[in-house]
């Protein structure tokens, strides 16, 4: 498989984690931990994808803030999502089991959303620079 294939399917498959993550914020789901869960995986996988764009083989770590500091190594115009991708590093793990210090409301939600669409973009746009703007992840 060539990098441009594997980085198709790494986008793919952040793409799929960005739709679940708004569908679960559908009224008739309203599933705002999933929200963040799905949020941190689009995150996650994006900034792997561009790793591997720079043929670096990812470690196997949910923690998106540490895979941004990786891909500054690359260019460091990353260092302004960091902020970004150290509050979605939270909700890698720690969102999916029963903790009561963790309460997501609706407008967190829609905020990691953001986050999640900023990531993907820029992510995406780094590695496929010739593309249209914006016309790789559509929002809902």
């Amino acid at each position: 498989m060539t990098v441009d294939e594997l980085l198709d399917k790494w986008f793919a498959k952040a793409r799929k984690d960005l739709h679940s993550a708004h569908l679960c914020l559908e009224p008739e789901d309203n599933e705002l931990e999933s929200v963040c869960f799905f949020c941190q995986q689009t995150a996650e996988k994006a900034l792997k994808a561009y790793l591997i764009s720079h043929n670096i083989e990812p470690i196997r770590t949910h923690d998106t803030e540490y895979l941004c500091q990786e891909c500054m190594k690359f260019d460091p115009t990353f260092e302004s999502h960091i902020a970004i991708c150290r509050v979605l590093k939270k909700y890698a793990i720690e969102i999916r089991y029963p903790d009561p210090m963790i309460e997501i409301d609706e407008s967190t939600a829609r905020q990691t959303l953001e986050y999640a669409q900023a990531v993907y973009n820029f992510c995406y746009e780094k590695t496929h620079p010739n593309e249209t703007k914006n016309n790789h992840a559509p929002t809902p």
